[in-house]
C-alpha cells in the first residue's frame, strides 16, 4: 500500500506509536487517583528541577534493572515519558515569554 507523503512542514502523524498512549494515560491516571491531583494539573507545572530529578530517578531505576516503579506498579519508562512531556511543556512556557525558576533558558 502506497502511503501519501504529507505536504512539507506538516507532521506525519502516522509515525506516532499510538499504542503507547494508553501506557502514558495510566501514569496520568495514577497521578489523579493515587496522588489526588487534579486532571491535567501537570500543565501548570513550573518547577524544572522537580521534574528533572523525577526523570533522572526513573531513568536510573530502569538502567539499574528495575522495570516497574514500586509506588505505582507502572513501568519507569512510562513515568519518564510523562516527565519529558511536563518538561517540554515548562520549556514551551519559557520560550513563549514566560519565566520559570527566574530564568529564561
Amino acid at each position: 500500500m502506497d502511503q501519501k507523503v504529507e505536504p512539507k512542514g506538516k507532521p506525519q502523524m502516522s509515525l506516532v506509536a499510538w499504542e503507547q498512549l494508553e501506557d502514558e494515560a495510566r501514569v496520568w491516571e495514577h497521578g489523579i487517583e493515587g496522588k489526588n491531583r487534579e486532571p491535567n494539573n501537570w500543565r501548570k507545572a513550573t518547577d524544572i528541577v522537580k521534574y528533572k530529578n523525577s526523570l533522572g530517578r526513573h531513568i536510573a531505576a530502569f538502567m539499574s534493572g528495575e522495570f516497574f516503579d514500586p509506588d505505582s506498579g507502572l513501568p519507569h519508562l512510562d513515568h519518564a515519558r510523562c516527565n519529558i512531556i511536563i518538561l517540554k511543556n515548562i520549556y514551551k512556557k519559557v520560550n513563549n515569554g514566560g519565566s520559570v525558576d527566574g530564568r529564561r533558558d
